[in-house]
């Protein structure tokens, strides 16, 4: 055997993800509580999704209904069969298990429900990888206890992980603790809305918001440690990720400062990898927020947490780069990103750039840096598309995208030696965007008939790059 790469390894994840505030519905059966996001209100291009403090029975709020996933999962998961999918990334709604968080007890119904999910998944050949919180945390702990700033909230998560891997042991064998942990701290105006769905804070609404944002992520990187080791505790079997957003940000020109300061945010970036990774809190992260006057509230036995629970696998979400600008006046108002526009890249409608070769990048630059097992968590192209008839829809820009970024991947594998285990396209099915609540934002390889007022069918039916994406796993990327 060849203890060097010349393709995809024989037993690579070739999967899709999901989360289910944007695809499930439901919010009010099966004795699910209401989440954080079940108060966010539609949003739209350039637009920051309005939060509401209740749920207002006058407003539509998108993941309601989702893509009503939670009636329909028997014939979803049969689509996803067909294509051959061999894993999916799927999240577990903190809100079925544990209703407000706060109960001794988790809720039957919701445990039934992943039961019979993950058990067919099973039976068709397709590795659950949960994600464990996944941008919904239970509006209670949100408004009581103020969710992520609160140290407290790390028993309620425990508790509720430990009622999974007990649950689900033999079952589930890869876990991700968070998605997008690091896009708490991302808490400009227009990213607030996504530090909101990783901590459940409110930052539109909070005064000292560095120190905040510096501490809830800290209680997470504890929680995610103690997590891994609670995890390994009920079966050794167990692996344990943390997805991060990663956007390599390049230095836009070469003036030596601006490739400073573009180092300098990626340090910033990627300081809770490095600590969840290397079991360390880094020394010159404490130095910094002590120098910005914030002091974390830690204890002496959180350092020998950080150093037992250290990740399995290192997971992130790819879509885009931007580049680091000197003057930070210059970079788009309402972008999700941090950073700027490359001249040199096409963007897609929402003013996201397309950049396969940023893939690579972020591939080697996490392989190097951890020497970890990775899976890309998320990766994919949000288009508009409109269903014509019964004609199977044309996507090509769709398979485009993703068959540059394979491609990219391809040569990560082949030519760097990266050591990367799984792909997971997002999305399989059209569904609620996280950023915006739209539908017509179309990230699925399976058309859903849905607009954003809530009107169509919901009836599902293949796209062009579906069957694509089939023949890419049949063939094991041989013929990228």
């Amino acid at each position: 055997m060849s203890d060097y790469q010349t393709s995809f390894p024989q037993d690579f994840l070739w999967g899709c993800a999901i989360a289910a505030h944007q695809c499930e519905g439901a919010w009010n059966e099966g004795g699910k509580g209401v989440s954080t996001a079940d108060i966010a209100r539609l949003g739209g291009i350039g637009k920051v999704r309005q939060l509401d403090d209740k749920v207002d029975p006058d407003v539509r709020y998108p993941s309601h209904t989702g893509i009503d996933f939670y009636h329909r999962w028997p014939q979803d998961i049969e689509m996803l069969a067909h294509l051959g999918i061999k894993c999916l990334r799927l999240s577990i709604d903190w809100t079925r298990i544990y209703p407000t968080g706060m109960e001794s007890k988790p809720n039957a119904e919701g445990l039934r429900y992943y039961h019979a999910l993950i058990d067919t998944l099973l039976a068709h050949k397709i590795e659950p990888i949960i994600t464990i919180s996944h941008f919904e945390i239970p509006l209670v702990l949100a408004q009581s206890i103020g969710a992520w700033k609160n140290r407290a909230m790390i028993d309620y998560y425990l508790r509720y992980c430990k009622t999974l891997f007990n649950e689900f042991h033999g079952k589930v064998t890869r876990w991700l603790t968070f998605n997008e942990i690091n896009h708490n701290e991302n808490t400009t105006e227009a990213a607030m809305a996504s530090a909101y769905r990783v901590s459940g804070i409110r930052y539109d609404q909070e005064y000292n918001i560095p120190q905040i944002a510096a501490q809830s992520s800290y209680y997470m990187m504890l929680a995610t440690a103690e997590a891994v080791s609670l995890a390994h505790a009920i079966d050794p079997q167990n692996q344990v990720g943390c997805v991060l957003a990663l956007h390599p940000s390049y230095a836009f020109d070469c003036q030596p400062e601006t490739a400073l300061k573009s180092l300098q945010c990626l340090e910033n970036d990627l300081y809770i990898a490095d600590t969840l990774c290397h079991g360390k809190f880094p020394d010159s992260k404490r130095r910094q927020l002590a120098k910005r006057g914030i002091q974390l509230d830690t204890k002496l036995e959180d350092d020998a947490k950080f150093q037992a629970g250290t990740l399995d696998f290192i997971a992130f979400n790819y879509y885009s780069s931007t580049v680091c600008m000197l003057d930070e006046s210059q970079y788009p108002q309402g972008n999700h990103f941090k950073g700027g526009k490359n001249p040199r890249l096409p963007e897609t409608e929402w003013g996201w750039q397309i950049d396969p070769t940023g893939l690579r990048y972020a591939l080697n630059l996490m392989d190097r840096r951890y020497q970890l097992p990775i899976l890309i968590s998320e990766n994919g192209i949000g288009m508009e598309e409109q269903l014509s008839g019964s004609e199977l829809l044309d996507d090509a820009p769709r398979i485009a995208y993703l068959k540059a970024h394979l491609q990219a991947l391809k040569q990560a594998l082949t030519e760097d030696q990266v050591h990367c285990i799984g792909y997971c396209l997002w999305s399989c099915f059209d569904l609620i965007s996280a950023t915006t609540g739209e539908m017509r934002k179309r990230y699925g390889l399976i058309y859903v008939d849905q607009n954003d007022d809530g009107s169509g069918t919901l009836q599902r039916s293949y796209k062009k790059s579906a069957a694509w994406y089939a023949q890419v796993i049949l063939e094991n990327g041989e013929l990228l």
